[in-house]
């Protein structure tokens, strides 16, 4: 009994020690462990965090960017404007819409001294476009300009087309064509010759009335079952009048740059005029 009450206070040091050695020891890892934990979640905010400013500062960039190309297209249009209203042909203006946009714009004629002229887009059906042989003045005056005997039609596709020569001599009249890739479907009508030109697939060489009293005005060209790009080839050693002009206007703000390209034909009688019976003087039946 004395014996075990002896031993009884050494076993009690050797179970303290035992669990402040355990608790040392669980102590220190969940201090690793937690310091571990603490470092990675610092991690994946960090990188979170760096990802959105990321994102925030390419947003900011790009809505910079659009506002800029918004500007330059705003610019570019103003030019446009401008010389819609009285930009002669063949000047250059160069402006400022805002103290940070700017516009240079120039004025080209579309046609002047070619041998060929081609439409920008297809002629939809029974939509007429014009072709010049006249010069068009500033006034709206037609003055002779081409004189050739002929002058190539090209067109591309099945499309049949319907020709109207305007002249004067000796008073207004008018000569019509009718071709007709397709035979027996448009009657009356010539065929196209095997061969194209101007890049496209068909042509027909069209006879124009000609001599010193003969002043060619304009061609009516109107397309019919189907769109079709157009165009006229004239007379070797014979060039076209002006068609019309093209504005071209480049807008520039911060380190963006738009450009707009305008078209603008001469101003066309009305599509009734091809249906319409007309005669400087009197009528008769």
């Amino acid at each position: 009994m004395d014996l075990k009450m002896k031993k009884l206070p050494f076993f009690k040091s050797s179970l303290k020690k035992i669990l402040l050695s355990f608790l040392g020891e669980f102590g220190s890892k969940s201090s690793g462990q937690a310091l571990l934990i603490i470092v990675l979640i610092m991690a994946v905010g960090l990188t979170i965090g760096l990802a959105v400013v990321s994102r925030s500062v390419s947003n900011i960039k790009i809505s910079e960017q659009t506002e800029e190309a918004s500007r330059a297209f705003s610019a570019a249009e103003a030019g446009i404007e401008e010389a819609l209203k009285s930009l002669p042909i063949g000047t250059t203006l160069e402006g400022q819409l805002t103290t940070d946009s700017t516009y240079k714009t120039t004025v080209f004629s579309v046609g002047e001294g070619v041998q060929q002229f081609i439409f920008p887009q297809e002629i939809q059906v029974d939509k007429p476009q014009t072709v010049y042989l006249a010069r068009y003045g500033a006034d709206g005056t037609l003055t002779k300009y081409y004189d050739g005997s002929s002058i190539d039609l090209c067109w591309s596709g099945n499309a049949a087309i319907e020709a109207s020569l305007y002249y004067n001599s000796g008073g207004y009249k008018v000569a019509r064509y009718v071709v007709d890739p397709v035979v027996g479907r448009t009657p009356s009508a010539d065929s196209p010759s095997t061969e194209g030109c101007a890049g496209l697939s068909r042509k027909k060489q069209l006879t124009l009335p000609s001599g010193s009293s003969v002043t060619l005005l304009f061609l009516r060209l109107r397309v019919l079952y189907e769109n079709a790009k157009v165009g006229v080839v004239a007379q070797t050693g014979k060039t076209l009048p002006s068609q019309g002009v093209k504005i071209e206007s480049t807008g520039t703000a911060g380190s963006s740059t738009r450009k707009i390209e305008v078209f603008r034909s001469y101003p066309v009688p009305p599509a009734i005029l091809d249906f319409a019976l007309y005669s400087g003087g009197n009528l008769s039946k």
